[in-house]
């Protein structure tokens, strides 16, 4: 074996490696910021008691959507003839936000201000994920992929966009007024960008990216909820904060 091949093997060799602990470092950075590896969350859901139509199995798919790479649900046990259900899950970096999220319909509505059809509901919304609003990268943002039949609607809208008289769409979140984007030329993408409001950071961005990406299939109450450190960080649960995660963030 020639001394090049020897070369061009061990430079191969340290590409390889070297691509290998980037992307491992990468992901445990990752890990890191957004799951705390000795949470715990424990969650006993129940249904109204005039509730007739309702599917488990779609709940947790919801779950499950929601927080992807944020926590892991361990448990999702439907219990007392199918109207409550266990729900574990750990790794949860801010259990109180997460259980709080988990509970909302988070339900979104896409419109012009004070009309009467939307433009798009969260069932005509294909894909969130969160962005840089701007070329400096210090405002964040949401990216929204519609379907083709709301992007219809969408480009119907914004044909006569111009800069002298752009367009104003918003972001409504279970009736909220959440964000606003305005067009000033068409739109034939079926994407929409909106600035995420003042105050709020990466994490809870990254998060609600995921956490609107499905709402609630049905309205779930809770009937019991803890959380805790298992050791050796803690052993003593604590009764979660639930609170209007949406709502405390807009008044940021």
């Amino acid at each position: 074996m020639s001394k090049n091949v020897v070369i061009t093997i061990c430079i191969v060799f340290l590409l390889i490696v070297g691509v290998f602990f980037f992307f491992s470092s990468s992901s445990c950075k990752r890990e890191s910021e957004t799951t705390n590896i000795y949470s715990f969350t424990h969650l006993t859901l129940t249904v109204p008691p005039e509730a007739t139509d309702f599917d488990w199995s779609e709940l947790k798919d919801v779950y499950e959507a929601r927080i992807y790479d944020f926590a892991d649900m361990r448990i999702f046990q439907v219990q007392e003839g199918g109207r409550k259900a266990i729900v574990e899950i750990t790794g949860a970096h801010d259990p109180d936000m997460i259980a709080s999220l988990l509970i909302t319909p988070l339900n979104i509505v896409i419109k012009e201000k004070g009309a009467d059809s939307p433009i798009a509901e969260s069932e005509e919304i294909e894909a969130v994920r969160s962005i840089y609003f701007d070329d400096q990268m210090e405002s964040l943002g949401l990216y929204v992929g519609l379907s083709s039949e709301a992007g219809t609607k969408l480009s119907a809208y914004t044909a006569n966009a111009t800069p002298d008289n752009p367009l104003t769409l918003t972001m409504f979140v279970d009736g909220k007024e959440f964000s606003e984007m305005v067009i000033p030329i068409p739109i034939q993408d079926n994407a929409l960008q909106f600035e995420i409001p003042e105050g709020i950071d990466d994490y809870t961005t990254d998060l609600l990216s995921f956490m609107f990406s499905k709402k609630l299939p049905f309205t779930v109450g809770l009937v019991m909820e803890q959380s805790y450190l298992i050791p050796p960080k803690g052993t003593t649960p604590a009764e979660l904060q639930i609170k209007d995660v949406i709502g405390d963030l807009l008044k940021k």
